[in-house]
């Protein structure tokens, strides 16, 4: 309010040091991955406050938040696009489809030309040979000159090529589409007030139509090509503007907050989080309710893997060990203490790093949401032979299941910390690649070690490793983390 009167005033307001905003965006990655949300709602900044943009595995944690007068968190629930034809029509036009050859009518001009000329220049040079006296001076010009019309005639034919290759048209028709392009989306929103210790819950609508002309099967010989396409807009454009951001001024909401007459108190932080994770769920049940996917009704394995989304862009596997507890590799969560999870019910959660070994390249990561821990092999004999099956999400397939025998128990040199003790691997030829790493090796249903790299070269494939289950369970057991064991099948 004070911003608008400012504004009214005369003094618009550049900068306001002593308020400071916090601004999170939560849209849900596997709303995102599934083409659910077909284009970005951009939040335009324009008021003049300090603002911050964080992670929401960060949000109420982090230095930013914590100084933060407002938080405002938005979530894309959903965007999709709409096009509708509300013309077609046929255009009847002309390509260029061949030529044909056809005498060149300036060829016999200028063969007429030679011919004239030549005549002309024999009638000079008989009166040149017959002349007397001065007249002679004035027929030997008239002699160069015909002289020289010959040679001109002569040029001119070489120059002229007989024939003509005559452009053939040919009929066709193309089509002339008005399109009609809606952009639809729907945003959820939440303002949270630190000082007054208020928030709201709410969402808007927001809504953009264009109109397109485009031109279908033109073909590029169009004798009026450049015509058809001046009234006309190209496919690109259309996908342009799709892909392109709707955009909402934070003033709006802002506003819409301050016209609120029921304004909820502010609870702690954690469960407004919840709150916003329950709402983000929802709408991933809303899309699932009407997609086409398929069912591990034989096999629950699927239950106990996670995708671990790292806050750069990365993304690996994990499993559950305990029911609020995951492991992964080292190297998936490295470079951040709080980390985006989904599990195969589509449900999405965040967890933080509780513990980590940069040698054995092993972490666990406690989260919020439960889940089916795995049971580890037990014994001290790895069955050469037997055929084990890898989990994870390779190059972002997620929950891919890949199969091979194990090969060998290796001892092999960290990749963080070479020279110091080495480390017990299970030798596969199953299928790893980046994605895989952190997921399980189930043995049967038992977990026989833990998918982190493999060996790929021209001449080198089929050498897949994954740390020994022995490994796991000592890191576990130095954590004070219990796990379940099974024997050997």
């Amino acid at each position: 309010m004070a911003i608008g009167r400012t504004s009214k005033l005369g003094v618009p307001l550049t900068e306001i040091s002593n308020t400071k905003i916090s601004f999170v965006d939560v849209t849900s990655r596997t709303l995102l991955k599934n083409k659910q949300i077909e284009f970005p709602v951009s939040i335009i900044e324009d008021m003049p406050f300090d603002i911050d943009k964080v992670e929401l595995e960060v949000a109420f944690d982090s230095p930013t938040a914590k100084n933060a007068d407002i938080i405002v968190v938005i979530d894309i629930a959903a965007a999709k696009t709409f096009r509708d034809i509300t013309t077609y029509d046929k255009v009847q036009s002309k390509f260029r489809s061949g030529t044909q050859t056809v005498p060149n009518p300036r060829y016999a001009i200028a063969q007429a030309n030679i011919n004239n000329a030549q005549i002309k220049y024999q009638g000079a040079a008989i009166n040149n040979a017959t002349c007397y006296g001065l007249v002679c001076i004035i027929t030997a010009i008239v002699l160069s000159n015909a002289r020289d019309d010959v040679k001109k005639a002569m040029s001119e034919l070489s120059s002229t090529t007989p024939t003509l290759d005559k452009p053939v048209y040919q009929s066709y028709e193309f089509s002339k589409a008005n399109i009609k392009v809606t952009k639809e989306a729907t945003v959820n929103y939440y303002v949270i007030d630190r000082l007054s210790k208020n928030y709201i819950k709410d969402s808007f609508d927001a809504r953009q139509t264009q109109n397109f002309t485009v031109a279908y099967n033109l073909n590029d010989k169009d004798q009026h090509r450049r015509k058809h396409l001046s009234d006309t807009n190209r496919e690109e454009d259309v996908d342009e503007f799709e892909r392109q951001a709707i955009e909402v001024n934070l003033s709006d909401i802002l506003r819409q907050f301050e016209e609120k007459n029921e304004l909820n108190p502010l609870p702690n932080l954690i469960a407004i989080q919840e709150q916003i994770l329950a709402d983000k769920n929802t709408a991933i049940k809303l899309f699932e309710k009407n997609e086409f996917t398929a069912s591990p009704n034989d096999d629950p394995r699927f239950e106990n893997v996670v995708i671990v989304y790292h806050p750069g862009g990365g993304l690996g596997s994990g499993f559950y060990v305990r029911d609020d507890l995951v492991m992964t590799n080292y190297h998936v969560i490295e470079g951040t203490k709080y980390v985006e999870i989904r599990m195969f019910n589509g449900q999405e959660t965040f967890g933080k790093v509780l513990e980590y070994d940069v040698r054995l390249d092993l972490a666990i990561i406690k989260i919020q949401a439960r889940g089916q821990p795995v049971t580890f092999l037990e014994g001290n004999v790895l069955p050469l032979g037997r055929t084990v099956e890898a989990i994870g999400h390779p190059e972002g397939l997620e929950f891919s299941i890949t199969r091979g025998v194990i090969s060998a128990m290796r001892k092999i040199e960290s990749r963080y910390a070479p020279g110091g003790k080495k480390i017990r691997f299970v030798q596969t030829d199953a299928a790893i690649n980046p994605g895989n790493s952190g997921g399980p090796l189930f043995l049967g249903n038992k977990v026989a070690g833990m998918n982190t790299q493999k060996l790929a070269a021209t001449e080198i494939e089929g050498l897949s490793f994954a740390i020994h289950y022995s490994e796991i369970m000592e890191f576990l057991e130095k954590h004070d983390v219990k796990f379940l064991r099974g024997s050997q099948e």
